[in-house]
């Protein structure tokens, strides 16, 4: 190995100190999982055919299938499978209501988001994908370099790196964390830009415990992270019934605005294990390239 290679291992392990369970993980997971297809099976310039899908305004005139066109009253575009690795923007939400937690034996809400986003990552780039975090003034690549870059963005920079839809490049895949504790509304115009660049996302909702079960009982004082707001409840016990119906309604909201962009979404509350939410991420990602 060479100086400037065991120099970099050496800084990987000191910035992958505090996250010792993600490259753990990722390490373990890799020995028996594979996104060998994950970075194939999409669009893009490929001889072997893919699938069919109605034409869209924008697309060239020379990807038009004529012939399949005929035998309906609609045009259809014919589409093939991209031929070389793909790039995966990785995008953790950095809003306020993501650094809480429930529990001293929890981790926050930012922190989960973190560990999940670099196992994927990590993941990606042992199968050749070129990934990078949205918001880190890097290019995606595939080389650990790269993935210690993340790694110091999510645990050492200051401020953390903050994504804008801008820098997403047209059809790229999108991997989102994020609480989504915004307005319905607020949220589904956020991600139109993303939609405008006919992004392929994957939504992944993190939540803490205490946000799904109100567990608490008598006088209790909320206040909210990203503004200077309280509310005291005398009894947040009476509350429960009216928050949980209001959470289950806002949930199948998500899914909703999922489902209508062919988006999918992955819900996560951090008293589980890790574990469990990477083996559906991944599970969900090589489905939806199949």
């Amino acid at each position: 190995m060479s100086e400037r290679a065991a120099n970099l291992r050496a800084k990987a392990e000191l910035l992958s100190s505090p996250w010792p369970p993600l490259f753990l993980a990722a390490r373990r997971l890799a020995a028996s999982l594979t996104l060998g297809l994950h970075g194939r099976r999409r669009t893009g310039r490929g001889e072997s055919f893919w699938q069919y899908r109605h034409y869209q305004w924008g697309d060239p005139a020379r990807t038009i299938d004529w012939r399949q066109s005929a035998r309906s009253d609609d045009v259809y575009i014919r589409e093939t499978e991209w031929s070389v690795a793909a790039s995966l923007w990785i995008w953790i939400d950095t809003g306020p209501s993501m650094d809480w937690r429930s529990s001293e034996q929890l981790p926050t809400k930012a922190e989960r988001a973190a560990l999940l986003a670099l196992s994927i990552a990590a993941l990606a780039a042992q199968a050749g994908e070129q990934v990078t975090l949205a918001g880190m003034d890097a290019a995606p690549s595939a080389h650990e370099s790269n993935l210690v870059r993340m790694a110091e963005a999510l645990t050492v920079a200051k401020p953390k790196p903050r994504p804008t839809p801008d820098q997403i490049p047209q059809n790229a895949e999108v991997i989102l964390f994020s609480d989504f504790e915004s307005p319905l509304e607020e949220i589904e115009s956020n991600l139109s830009l993303l939609a405008e660049k006919r992004a392929q996302v994957t939504l992944v909702h993190v939540a803490d415990p205490a946000e799904e079960q109100l567990p608490y009982d008598g006088h209790i004082l909320f206040s909210d992270p990203a503004r200077p707001l309280a509310v005291r409840v005398p009894d947040a016990k009476a509350l429960k019934p009216d928050y949980q119906a209001k959470r289950a309604a806002h949930k199948a909201g998500l899914v909703d605005l999922a489902k209508k962009r062919g988006w999918w979404l992955h819900s996560h509350s951090t008293d589980r294990p890790a574990s469990t939410a990477l083996l559906a991420l991944h599970a969900g990602l090589s489905t939806e390239q199949a």
